[in-house]
């Protein structure tokens, strides 16, 4: 078991310890106060909590559930249905009952609807089997019950059968919300805003009853000790625990584990007078324990019979866009597994990586041919690189695994190295710009003299982004540049021991994302970039304007990037291209990356293509029949887009961002993608790595779009980022 798995299961007794509590209390309390009331009490104050407490992301709430809306009309129904069906039960059944059968029809639900969410566990026989035999013991315990052989002895006919109807539709709630907060855990919903949307129909429903009883409603302020004690150490903080498990535990096993909650529970309901010792519930408590030890014994044997699932993948270094993958490769069934090129990652990737996304993360670090084993023990289907630090270790692996599923070895470094990138479409008769690499300055003057070449481009060999590349109009600026890129360190951890230099391209520059499957490229976005130079003649990315598929950019692209990556060996997987446009119309490749373009979000374009080089991704290996209906299918504009790469004209401590709830209110505003928090040190901005954001316009008109982009460019240079200086 590993520790993130460890750290799951432990949140999960946490949470059946602090519900057993809340069971025996609510049973105690309910004798003397409707149910109805303390759950909208309760739910009152969690919505209230939650709302006030819960984590703001760039994407609005209202907006991300109106995005979610089917998940979390359902996730409201179960909630509903799992709590008033608790409270009731509470009211008219013993605790420890109540507890057990809740928890006991979870599994056998849990099996049932498992197909309908794509939570990518399969069930097994023996899970069926452990199921089926727990519906028995539960069944014998309401028959005891109904006998008056229970801790609360005698109960009428009409209280058992409402009992029993509550307690079971509180099972089916639980299970059927465990199952939808692990899709919205897989659609990147923290724990904090699913716990704020998942009480609206509960609210509804409660302050209905008590509206139409209000005259039979007894409520004494010597209550409200009891009501705040339910909420926060009955709800709140289990509540939030619960999240947290369901993150690291998949459902079958969370239905397993809350089988723990009615032993809790039969010990503190010792403690409430009014209930006696009730050797049937504790003979079934003890028969369910004993089908949760055989589930935990059997299933690790059987485990180490087959290590992992067959339907494995893997991907190295998942950081920038790449962190948004394993989560569409999960949806399709997959097992994902991380591996990281280096131990030491580079802080600019690091914080984008999404650990509990993966089945376990293997380090290489210099160690490939030592890990090798390991890796190829995880029986993967494909490994591809997430961005372009995993780029050449992904090839070495493949290669060293026999895979098929990957691009030609022969020319790995051919895609990493910009020298050798374009010197190969040189070779094959391909438009590309005049270059020269070299670690003498004075090798690069003659060639500039030679060429007459103003101005030029000098930029590292195996960087990314707009690490260290420089607009040269003069030697003198030429000899800067040289000394701040030799022997310096670049983003990709690599040190620079050579220079390159270019013929500086003059027209406009075009990103080409693609994606290959078998050989076969599909364009998945064309956009049009905008960039800007800094004081120190360097660039800065501004925005990135989506290009209509039925345009002429369109075509001349679409046939230039298939011949490029074709005698670039690539087959399999995504590519970033960075293609300039002359002015007589001649596309020329500025670079091109096997990894997915680092500003893409998977739910902006599903609201511009519908599509988008993340799931595009996915399907190239994991559903190529379906990514072949592509090939002849080029993308459509749902809606007009651009990403606005923001710029800090200052550097200090940030403060705050005075105006950024204006922005938020723009017409076309769509998310907020922030690099640095509040606190945190915000430096000028001079390159990819030193911007503070991106934000994400979409909006059917294009006017709309261009006219928020230039205000948000205003507050940008008028008090956008309020910094403390150092």
């Amino acid at each position: 078991m590993n520790n993130k798995h460890f750290t799951g299961v432990f949140y999960i007794l946490l949470f059946c310890i602090l519900s057993a509590f809340l069971d025996v209390y609510v049973g105690n309390i309910s004798q003397n106060i409707d149910p109805i009331l303390l759950l909208f009490c309760n739910f009152l104050i969690l919505t209230t909590f939650f709302a006030i407490t819960h984590k703001r992301t760039e994407i609005p709430l209202i907006k991300e559930t109106i995005n979610s809306w089917k998940p979390i009309l359902m996730l409201n129904i179960a909630a509903a249905a799992s709590w008033i069906g608790l409270f009731y039960s509470l009211k008219y059944l013993e605790p420890a009952v109540v507890g057990i059968v809740s928890a006991a029809v979870g599994p056998v639900i849990t099996i049932v609807l498992n197909p309908f969410f794509d939570s990518g566990n399969r069930i097994t026989k023996l899970e069926k089997t452990i199921a089926t035999c727990i519906v028995i013991v539960i069944s014998v315990l309401l028959y005891f019950t109904y006998g008056g052989i229970s801790g609360i002895g005698e109960v009428s006919s009409i209280n058992f059968i409402f009992g029993s109807i509550c307690v079971i539709m509180c099972g089916i709630g639980m299970a059927a919300t465990t199952l939808v907060t692990k899709k919205l855990m897989n659609e990147r919903w923290h724990p904090s805003r699913i716990l704020v949307s998942r009480s609206y129909i509960m609210l509804l429903i409660s302050l209905f009853i008590i509206l139409t009883k209000i005259n039979q409603l007894q409520f004494s302020f010597s209550l409200i000790p009891a009501v705040l004690l339910i909420a926060f150490i009955g709800n709140i903080i289990p509540l939030y625990i619960y999240q947290l498990g369901v993150q690291r535990v998949e459902p079958f096993k969370i239905s397993i584990m809350l089988l723990f909650l009615p032993i809790f529970t039969f010990i503190l309901q010792l403690f409430d007078q009014r209930l006696e010792f009730s050797f049937p519930t504790l003979v079934c408590i003890i028969i369910t324990i004993g089908f949760i030890l055989l589930e935990l014994i059997i299933k690790p044997k059987r485990t180490e019979l087959k290590t992992v699932p067959s339907k494995n993948c893997a991907i190295v270094d998942a950081y920038s866009s790449g962190r948004y993958l394993a989560a569409e490769f999960k949806n399709l069934g997959y097992k994902v597994f991380h591996i990281q090129s280096v131990k030491n990652t580079p802080a600019f990737f690091k914080s984008s990586f999404i650990e509990e996304d993966f089945f376990d993360n293997i380090i290489i670090d210099n160690d490939l041919d030592k890990k090798i084993e390991q890796i190829k023990q995880l029986n993967p289907e494909f490994i591809f690189a997430g961005c372009e630090s995993g780029v050449l270790t992904a090839d070495m692996i493949n290669n060293k695994l026999n895979l098929t599923m990957c691009n030609d070895y022969k020319l790995s470094k051919h895609r990493r190295n910009k020298f050798m990138m374009i010197d190969m479409l040189h070779r094959n008769g391909i438009s590309a710009p005049k270059q020269l690499k070299s670690s003498d300055l004075n090798e690069i003057k003659e060639w500039i003299n030679e060429h007459n070449a103003w101005p030029v481009v000098l930029k590292p060999l195996e960087s990314a982004g707009s690490d260290n590349i420089w607009f040269c109009y003069d030697f003198n600026i030429v000899g800067k540049a040289f000394e701040k890129i030799i022997n310096d360190v670049n983003k990709m951890g690599i040190k620079n021991e050579s220079v390159l230099v270019q013929e500086f391209l003059d027209g406009t520059e075009y990103v080409v994302n693609t994606v290959s499957s078998n050989g076969e490229h599909v364009i998945s976005e064309i956009v049009k970039y905008k960039k800007v130079k800094t004081e120190d003649n360097g660039i800065l990315y501004d925005i990135d304007e989506l290009q209509s598929s039925d345009s002429e950019i369109y075509s001349i692209m679409s046939q230039y990037i298939n011949r490029v990556l074709n005698v670039l060996g690539v087959k399999y997987g995504p590519c970033h291209a960075e293609v300039m446009l002359t002015e007589n119309k001649i596309p020329k490749l500025v670079e091109i990356g096997s990894r997915t373009d680092g500003i893409l979000r998977p739910d902006v374009s599903s609201v511009t293509t519908g599509l988008g080089q993340i799931k595009l991704t996915a399907l190239a290996y994991a559903d190529t029949e379906e990514f072949k209906k592509y090939l002849t299918c080029p993308y459509l504009i749902k809606n007009n887009t651009i990403n606005v790469a923001l710029i800090s004209h200052v550097e200090g401590t940030l403060q705050s961002l005075p105006h950024i709830e204006f922005i938020k209110s723009l017409p076309s505003f769509f998310l907020i993608n922030l690099s640095v928090a509040v606190g945190e040190k915000i430096d000028k901005t001079k390159d990819v790595f030193s911007q503070p954001g991106t934000i994400y316009l979409v909006h059917e008109s294009m006017d709309v779009i261009m006219q928020d982009y230039y205000k948000i460019r205003y507050y940008e240079k008028n008090g956008l980022y309020k910094v403390l200086s150092a």
